[in-house]
């Protein structure tokens, strides 16, 4: 399907909360965004997709020492020495397990195995397009206790139908509260990132009524670019 760029640019368009936006990482590829206030409501971090970019995970720990962290990535052969309370698993993300040569399982029964049904998450996923299949399927009345997500999304030209469903899906659940061009890929033929990082909070733990953005991104002093030497895309929500 073609979609107008003004409607792919209002399912991405985020709100305002209380707390700061708060980044962790560096200042190229690896930095994300995060609600700083909503940070102290969960204790656990989850992330997906490590490779050899971590800045995020060490920041974090940094900064928040107190936090359990669980790093899933089934292609690496050596997880990052990281300081804390740090367990590494080697397997991915999928909507159900599968062993079919690397292994891949769902979140929900991770955080079963790793007994973390009564602890509040925090969820990060770099998963190189896993997360297209994964949030157009999932039940997000499940993730109750997920208390924020940054989500790298892949939106390669054959994948924006299944990109457009996910964010349907999250959109029912959480706020978006930032977004972020990965400008190492260009724009998708509707005018959008091919590769953009989304923050979301969960709807549950919002006691306030939030605001549509009228922003421009990115945000001088807390975004910067993947790529320093590409193009940068850039969207002004004051306009629309």
């Amino acid at each position: 399907m073609i979609y107008d760029n003004s409607y792919l640019n209002n399912i991405l368009r985020p709100y305002i909360l209380d707390g700061d936006l708060t980044r962790y990482g560096g200042k190229k590829d690896g930095g994300y965004i995060v609600n700083k206030k909503y940070l102290n409501l969960s204790n656990v971090l989850y992330t997906y997709g490590v490779g050899d970019e971590f800045s995020f995970e060490e920041d974090f720990l940094n900064n928040f020492p107190e936090y359990k962290v669980h790093l899933y990535d089934p292609t690496i052969n050596k997880f990052p020495e990281l300081k804390g309370k740090v367990f590494n698993h080697k397997d991915g993300l999928a909507c159900e397990k599968n062993n079919d040569g690397l292994p891949f399982d769902d979140f929900l029964n991770h955080v079963k195995i790793n007994n973390d049904e009564k602890n509040n998450i925090l969820l990060k996923i770099d998963a190189e397009g896993v997360e297209r299949v994964y949030f157009q399927k999932i039940d997000l009345t499940k993730f109750d206790n997920v208390v924020q997500m940054v989500i790298e999304f892949h939106i390669f030209d054959d994948y924006i139908d299944c990109f457009v469903d996910c964010m349907l899906n999250i959109n029912k659940y959480f706020y978006c509260i930032h977004i972020h061009e990965n400008n190492c890929c260009g724009l998708h033929s509707s005018g959008i990132p091919r590769v953009i990082e989304c923050s979301f909070i969960n709807k549950l733990y919002v006691k306030e009524h939030p605001i549509l953005s009228n922003k421009k991104y990115p945000i001088k002093n807390l975004d910067f670019p993947n790529c320093p030497w590409e193009d940068k895309w850039s969207i002004d929500y004051s306009n629309l």
